[in-house]
């Protein structure tokens, strides 16, 4: 067995510390720096692995799977325009390097440039038709340009190469996009076949389920995730949309404050927090979630339609504790309508 050969065999049983030891006695190739920079990649030692890589060009300016894995190793370092520069030397020197295409376009989605991760997408499924992970990940620079058709359209294909809880859970989120509920809910069910706790899909149909006015659905999507993250911020302060849609406004307050005790700077919890104290006319804690939220972020756009709900909530009420909050509101409105003029 030749050192290369050897080298191989413990990499591949993970054994990388014998494997280092064979380097230190042998005469050194490309091959061997590439291998050697593999192992320094598996280990997480990313400065290392980048100079194997390039010891191994220096000895084969034309070794491309020295420049892919370098490309590999630069864009785990967020070095994504380097890895990019790397990746398209390598299909220049193998342009059937299939890898190095997939890789390219990762790298383009990982640094947003989603228009330019199509295309060494495209050439990946070109020289291998059925890369179901490149359909899923062609699907997902679609769906970050809002084409959700053309998202549906990979996730489908890749769902019929292969199927994963990845390819349905995006095709899941193409499909709510554009408002289909229904099928998104099929979507994230599917995916929970193949996970059947995990949070993130949870959350998802929740969502769907609670467009679609499911309540009793969506409620029971978030209890399941709090039965085990009762931390779960944003499964709280869903399934406190769920009470407030339900008309069950004091359990959805409950839900909201637990929020806020988790993290007091969570606007959207003093949100929702203050439409369903006004329904209740628990004037003193909504006026408090009121300020509270417009200290965070003035330019949020649904501090307009909080204002307007709780304006139309409190408008028939002439009570003297409702006249009080009329009062208050419209001084907050103002004044966060003069500070964001300031801007202008």
């Amino acid at each position: 067995m030749t050192e290369e050969q050897e080298v191989r065999e413990l990499i591949k049983a993970r054994k990388y510390d014998e494997a280092l030891k064979i380097f230190k006695t042998a005469l050194m190739n490309a091959e061997l720096y590439v291998l050697k920079g593999n192992i320094y990649f598996e280990k997480e030692q990313y400065e290392l692995a980048i100079e194997m890589y390039t010891n191994a060009l220096k000895l084969d300016k034309d070794c491309a799977k020295a420049y892919s894995n370098r490309g590999n190793t630069k864009a785990c370092l967020k070095l994504y325009n380097e890895a990019i520069n790397d990746y398209r030397k390598a299909v220049e020197l193998k342009p059937d390097f299939v890898d190095a295409y997939f890789n390219m376009g990762l790298t383009f989605y990982c640094n947003k440039q989603y228009e330019e991760a199509i295309d060494p997408y495209n050439k990946a499924i070109e020289l291998m038709p059925e890369n179901f992970m490149a359909y899923n990940n062609r699907g997902n620079v679609k769906n970050c340009i809002k084409d959700y058709l053309g998202a549906i359209k990979d996730f489908t294909k890749s769902i019929e190469i292969r199927p994963t809880h990845n390819s349905y859970f995006n095709r899941g989120l193409a499909r709510e996009n554009l408002g289909n509920y229904n099928d998104a809910i099929k979507d994230y069910t599917k995916a929970l076949e193949f996970r059947p706790e995990d949070c993130e899909i949870l959350l998802k149909r929740g969502f769907s389920e609670f467009k679609n006015k499911e309540y009793d659905k969506a409620k029971t999507d978030y209890l399941s995730i709090l039965s085990t993250n009762p931390v779960n911020i944003e499964a709280l302060v869903s399934l406190g949309l769920v009470y407030y849609n339900t008309e069950k406004f004091n359990d959805a307050i409950i839900q909201y404050t637990k929020a806020i005790s988790l993290n007091n700077e969570y606007a959207d919890a003093y949100i929702n927090r203050s439409i369903a104290a006004t329904k209740l006319s628990k004037y003193n804690m909504a006026e408090y979630d009121l300020k509270k939220m417009f200290s965070f972020d003035i330019f949020r756009n649904d501090y307009l339609s909080t204002y307007n709900q709780i304006r139309d909530i409190i408008a028939d009420r002439n009570d003297e504790a409702s006249t009080k909050f009329k009062q208050s509101v419209e001084k907050l409105a103002k004044q966060i309508k003069k500070a964001r003029e300031k801007w202008f």
